[in-house]
């Protein structure tokens, strides 16, 4: 037989799908030799070819042959012998020999590759653990390694082959085994720079590997990069293993790491069982194993929210219940573009457990008729390196022919909402710009063009491009006239098409609807072990004094109170009474920079950032989009009245409430109704402002910024000792999510404080009655901190302790001398080194606003600022001129600041005492 003769007993699509190319109902795929978003790798079965028409790529035309061997990166021989196999036909003389790894793969028992690969997966396991790259992979993709068992190959395994007797030997099995592949350079390691999962066999020994790509660059002596996967040759094995023989409901991913992630996020049952299913195809061992559960009562399929997905799913199905009817087959309606770890991510953690249990039950005579699904092999080998035919002893079931197959319909491809595609045949339907949630309408942005020929892909062909609302059926009549004069194509054919295309868009809008309604994000979920380390950490003595040495260790340079206080504020945000701080200083100071470092603390989906807002921003928030939530507003200056008053309404009740005009659906009349924002919510903002507003001043916690040069000093000394790598990011990074995770166990208790009412602020009485509240609020928030370590009254509520009002008031101190301060803390900290600076120089000095710019080194605006609000407050006073005209002051009120502090400090102390 030559090589003609293999090449017509051979489908090429088929093939295709062996290796992991998936085509769509017109026969087109994504290119795997070229970045491809839109399919342009179009197969033609009446002449068994494949051809990318992407200007981006170099594949160009190929045969089966040239596919296989430029999708695996085999030799000829090795193409020629996988494609044998798979045609199911008698090898002939007249291929060439086989190599000697080929030959020697006959030589090794199973038994042998089982100890082989179990002895490596255990030195991959070891190397996970010393990789701190691969541990940030798995961090990344939640995946917990502390009670998952992972490997990383680090491509050096074969290098201690010198402690075997035999070590040429032992190269030649790895070899044989697809582990390495000879090189003009030595060895190609497979897999290298991935993460490793085990493939175990009924007996629970692992039989074959599955490696994750984590490298950020193509790696060409490897043929991996970012995001791939691979499956060691001849691949064996099932993962997480074989379902237990008593398993009576099964949920099977269709990926592995789809599996690990929702191993982790459900809770074990009895009698339930995960299965991965190596993409939408499967393969015959995992139907087999399913088959063969003889208590299997529900085989739930949870596979990717897209057409692959979905299609793959009923594949399954039906084959299943073909042979087993007995089962109750379930598919999740996973939302579009969704799979089950962006679910995870980005949703809460609920949402897989509802989604299951929402599953739709799988029903044959409902299903759009589809092509038989074939389980050629017990793997696929498209992307397997240098293996050869998985599963060899298996022959290719003959074609069956298609007996009256009812036409699939068009589906919508939504990958990208933003290009919507719907195709026939004939014409294709792209909607740019995606869809509207108004419900009582249906505007688009639409362009129809005509499927162009494969054999003529450069062809021109006109296109209609209209703005119309689908449900208006005169417009649409009249478009569908016009397009189809222009493009040749039947009125009532679009008309058709459209109509089957706004019955899809009604049903996606519909899902995408429910899905943003389902979708609320919360704190990423904690295993046990974590959540016990965290609580643990929370129990320990000094608890606030190890929270401010992780703020430093995660990259905040001194400004020890205000990060400890600023923390103790993001926190609030999931306590009954939020917090709210407003940080003060000169442009440039790093008030911002300090208020976001300090909100990426706390987890990250309850934190919204604003640098501007318009005049009605808040009221356009979602009615609970905003609850619980901390609010980071990096420059109050720019923010007018309208966006203050709503500011200040969610800071102090916690709702907005606004009356807006709208139509009734079931009147059509248009009426007044209830727009609602609820809170609460904490805050933390950054302005240059010397006052603001006294309601809104009222509300929240100022902190001046220290702005000295011994805190500039910190800052380059710490910048400095990053950059020479005496700080690594990797520690930052750790401290940041160290915090994230205690937070994440904090709980809203009420707090029960009977030390408050003895406290008495020595604050102007007109300012009081807030301070106090504010003081209480922030108390408590002490004891919330502490709540590990604190007695509960009930199952709501916590007492708090003295040790509490002690610690509230350390932090609070600044706060409470700046109520009582005449001046507000950016100027008192100017007007503190000013006194120093006048004082070095004898009290009576006259000064002139350059020399003390200079020194300073602060704008001439700012210089200003500070001058005239000195100056109307009588701190200072005007004494003429001086050479060149510079005016010249000097300081006429010498206020003790440091006795004014001590005299507080001893006030509050002696109340503390007496607590």
């Amino acid at each position: 037989m030559n090589i003609q003769t293999l090449k017509t007993s051979l489908d090429i699509i088929e093939i295709a799908h062996q290796l992991g190319i998936q085509t769509d109902k017109n026969d087109k795929a994504h290119c795997p030799f070229h970045e491809d978003k839109n399919p342009s790798l179009q197969f033609s079965r009446s002449k068994q070819i494949a051809t990318c028409f992407s200007s981006k790529c170099g594949a160009g035309t190929m045969d089966v042959v040239n596919l296989v061997q430029k999708k695996t990166g085999w030799s000829l021989n090795e193409t020629l012998k996988w494609l044998q196999e798979q045609s199911g036909l008698v090898q002939q003389t007249d291929y060439p020999r086989i190599t000697e790894a080929a030959a020697l793969k006959e030589t090794i028992s199973e038994a042998e590759r089982i100890e082989i690969l179990s002895d490596l997966y255990q030195l991959f396991e070891r190397a996970f653990i010393g990789s701190s790259k691969a541990r940030a992979y798995a961090e990344s993709r939640n995946l917990n390694h502390r009670i998952l068992s992972v490997g990383y190959n680090a491509g050096t395994f074969h290098h201690s082959t010198n402690l075997f007797t035999n070590r040429a030997a032992k190269l030649k099995q790895y070899e044989a085994l697809g582990l390495l592949k000879k090189t003009n350079a030595g060895y190609g390691v497979f897999g290298k720079g991935c993460l490793v999962f085990g493939l175990s066999n009924a007996r629970g020994q692992i039989t074959g590997f599955y490696y994750r790509s984590i490298e950020q660059q193509n790696n060409t002596s490897t043929n991996t990069k970012t995001g791939q996967h691979y499956y060691l040759k001849n691949r064996q094995g099932l993962y997480p293993g074989y379902p237990a023989p008593q398993t009576k409901s099964l949920i099977l991913c269709e990926s592995i790491i789809d599996t690990v992630t929702l191993m982790q996020s459900l809770e074990k049952q009895e009698h339930r069982s995960l299965l991965a299913n190596y993409g939408t195809e499967g393969s015959k061992e995992q139907i087999d194993a399913i088959l063969k559960l003889d208590h299997l009562e529900e085989l739930i399929l949870f596979f990717d929210g897209d057409d692959a997905g979905r299609n793959g799913a009923e594949k399954i199905a039906e084959t299943i219940q073909n042979r087993r009817p007995d089962i109750s087959i379930k598919i999740v309606n996973t939302p579009n573009g969704e799979d089950v770890s962006s679910l995870i991510e980005g949703h809460e953690k609920q949402i897989v457990s509802d989604l299951i249990q929402s599953a739709k039950p799988y029903n044959k005579q409902t299903q759009q008729a589809t092509e038989p699904v074939f389980f050629l092999s017990s793997a696929q080998p498209s992307v397997e390196g240098n293996n050869s035919k998985n599963g060899a002893n298996e022959k290719r079931a003959p074609e069956k022919k298609k007996i009256d197959a009812i036409p699939t319909l068009p589906t919508l491809e939504t990958s990208n909402p933003n290009h919507i595609v719907y195709r026939t045949d004939a014409t294709q339907y792209v909607i740019k710009g995606g869809l509207r949630m108004d419900l009582d309408s249906m505007k688009v942005s639409l362009v129809i063009e005509k499927i162009r020929e494969p054999e003529n892909p450069n062809h021109y062909q006109p296109k209609s491009r209209n703005k119309l609302d689908l449900y208006e059926d005169r417009q649409l009549i009249k478009i569908c006239r016009e397009a189809g004069e222009k493009l040749d194509v039947s009125p009532n054919r679009l008309e058709t098409d459209l109509s089957r295309m706004t019955d899809l868009l009604d049903r996606y809008r519909q899902s995408q609807i429910q899905s943003k309604q389902h979708k609320k994000t919360i704190d990423q979920s904690l295993s046990s072990a974590e959540r016990a380390e965290y609580m643990k950490f929370g129990k320990q003595p000094d608890l606030l004094k190890r929270i401010n040495s992780l703020i430093g260790k995660a990259g905040i340079v001194g400004e020890e109170n205000n990060r400890l206080f600023l923390f103790c504020v993001a926190v609030s945000h999931k306590m009954h009474r939020p917090l709210h701080a407003v940080v003060q200083g000169g442009s440039g100071s790093g008030k911002s920079y300090l208020i976001a470092k300090v909100s990426e603390l706390v987890p990250q989906q309850k934190v919204k950032r604003y640098t501007r807002l318009s005049e009605k921003s808040f009221y356009n928030f979602g009615e609970y989009e905003l609850c619980q939530h901390l609010i980071i507003i990096e420059d109050y200056d720019g923010m007018n009245e309208e966006v203050e008053y709503a500011f200040r309404e969610l800071q102090s009740s916690g709702t907005l409430r606004s009356a807006v005009s709208g139509k009734d659906m079931e009147s059509a009349t248009i009426q007044t109704r209830d727009k609602i924002v609820r809170g609460p919510i904490a805050s933390m903002v950054a302005t240059t402002k010397a006052e603001i507003y006294h309601d809104n001043a009222t509300r929240v916690f100022f902190i001046g910024i220290d702005e000295s040069l011994q805190q500039t000093a910190k800052i380059i000394d710490y910048k400095n000792a990053k950059a020479s790598g005496a700080i690594q990011t990797d520690a930052e990074t750790k401290a940041k999510h160290y915090l994230q995770g205690y937070v994440q166990t904090l709980k809203a208790y009420k707090v029960n404080n009977p030390y408050l009412k003895e406290i008495k602020l020595p604050v102007p009485a007109d300012q009081l009655r807030r301070l106090h509240e504010l003081l209480a609020a922030f108390c408590n928030q002490i004891t919330l901190l502490h709540q590990h370590q604190r007695t509960k009254i009930d199952s709501h509520t916590i007492k708090a302790e003295k040790a509490d009002m002690q610690l509230a008031i350390e932090l609070l101190f600044d706060s409470i001398v700046l109520k009582v301060d005449e001046l507000d803390g950016r100027l008192r900290l100017f007007f503190e080194r000013l006194k120093e600076y006048v004082l070095a120089r004898g009290k009576q000095y006259l000064f002139i606003q350059r020399e003390i710019r200079q020194h300073f080194k602060i704008s001439k605006t700012q210089m200003q600022r500070y001058i005239i609000e000195l100056e109307e407050l009588e701190y200072i006073s005007y004494k003429g001129y001086g050479r060149h005209g510079a005016k010249k002051y000097s300081i006429i009120y010498w206020d003790d600041n440091a006795a004014l502090r001590a005299k507080i400090k001893e006030q509050l102390g002696v109340r503390l005492k007496d607590l």
